[in-house]
């Protein structure tokens, strides 16, 4: 049998390891077993084939990006429904440009009155946040497809510019 240190291809973890084979170790009952062992070859082949299954699979995705990710300013912009799920008093005290008003335990009922189109964006917001994303986990549960939640007044107004 050769020499384990003269042979060639060392296996990739013992060398990432540092534990080489050795005739004359004192202690082998106590050092790692070796794992199965594959040539550098057969670890690029497999790199390989992961990055080109990346790759394949990140053009089976959809060109729309997921409820959340777009632009809330940019949605805004063009025209998105910017719902205030406070109540009519907080909404009276001062509320965003453009805002619609429909508290947020009215908001399953009175969405209707807004729109019908699940897929229409809405951009919700509260004073705090916690209504707003009651608010928004209800339209979700109704099949709303493009909600996003600004949660407070505050972050609505510097997200919006409004």
């Amino acid at each position: 049998m050769p020499d384990p240190l003269e042979q060639p291809a060392l296996c990739l973890v013992s060398r990432l390891s540092g534990v080489l084979p050795s005739r004359f170790d004192p202690l082998p009952a106590f050092r790692p077993q070796p794992h199965v062992c594959y040539n550098d070859a057969m670890i690029r082949n497999l790199f390989t084939l992961l990055a080109v299954s990346v790759l394949l699979l990140s053009g089976c995705s959809s060109s729309k990006p997921a409820p959340g990710t777009a632009n809330p300013r940019a949605l805004a912009e063009a025209g998105a429904k910017i719902i205030d799920v406070r109540t009519a008093e907080e909404y009276n005290s001062g509320h965003l440009a453009g805002a619609i008003n429909i508290p947020h335990d009215q908001i399953g009922e009175k969405i209707a009155k807004v729109t019908t189109n699940k897929s229409d964006p809405l951009l919700i917001h509260c004073r705090s946040g916690k209504r707003s994303a009651v608010a928004t986990a209800t339209l979700e549960a109704q099949g709303f497809s493009n909600v996003i939640d600004l949660g407070s007044l505050d972050n609505a107004r510097q997200v919006t510019g409004k």
